[in-house]
């Protein structure tokens, strides 16, 4: 079967479909243990790596970078968390550009607008970019989420789909899930994973808990309101 393979049948990223009975079974259960599931994140391993040939050696770089959980009946989903069965750490910035003298990390935070919102909402996705420094370099990855957003339970609305793109001149290319793309010096490669799915309908989050959102920045203004049918400026008042 396609869970179980019998040889020679040939397999690759088998992290993935195990995250997805997960979810299976977490939507299965929903209708009669809404108190004890969550709603879909990004739940899978996102496995990026780049490689590089310099003058004397070839450079290899891996990493797993988490995105969003989804929300529950009492609290709202894990931000930038790896999948249950990654069992990886958080490699400092600083570390990997001593190590790896061909890139740089311009950026690395919480991806604003991933989270799926409801009366939890979700956890917010990872939003991280690096700018290649020389030719020779190549990158490769075996992720999921890009095409089937984390779904809400109960009114809550989506995660928002990963997405690697890689910005080169004018030009944003897109780079598939499963992939391997050849780079090239001055490209910025955008690494966006998916965030959590909410729980519950938004208008019935606890407003103070939406400010609260407001003042960290995982929600503008108008999101507040026309979301969450929160007014800032008159709780504000």
């Amino acid at each position: 079967s396609f869970l179980n393979p019998s040889r020679p049948v040939a397999v690759r990223a088998r992290n993935n479909p195990c995250n997805r009975i997960y979810n299976v079974v977490m939507l299965a259960l929903a209708p009669v243990m809404p108190e004890q599931v969550m709603a879909a994140g990004d739940d899978t391993t996102n496995a990026i790596g780049m490689g590089y040939q310099s003058e004397d050696a070839y450079h290899v770089y891996m990493e797993v970078v988490g995105g969003g959980w989804g929300a529950c009946a009492s609290a709202d989903g894990a931000d930038v968390v790896d999948a249950p069965i990654a069992n990886c750490s958080n490699i400092p910035v600083e570390a990997l550009e001593v190590e790896y003298p061909f890139m740089q990390v311009e950026e690395y935070g919480m991806r604003r607008g991933s989270a799926g919102a409801g009366q939890y909402r979700g956890g917010m996705g990872v939003r991280r970019v690096y700018r290649i420094l020389d030719d020779n370099a190549s990158f490769n990855c075996y992720s999921d989420r890009h095409r089937i957003a984390p779904w809400g339970l109960f009114g809550g609305q989506p995660g928002a789909p990963s997405r690697f793109l890689v910005e080169r001149g004018g030009e944003v290319l897109t780079v598939p899930s499963k992939a391997n793309f050849p780079l090239k010096k001055g490209d910025r490669l955008v690494i966006e994973t998916a965030g959590g799915g909410g729980f519950g309908h938004p208008r019935e989050r606890n407003p103070a808990a939406v400010l609260r959102d407001l003042a960290d920045g995982y929600v503008t203004a108008e999101e507040a309101r026309e979301v969450y049918g929160v007014d800032v400026a008159a709780h504000r008042g």
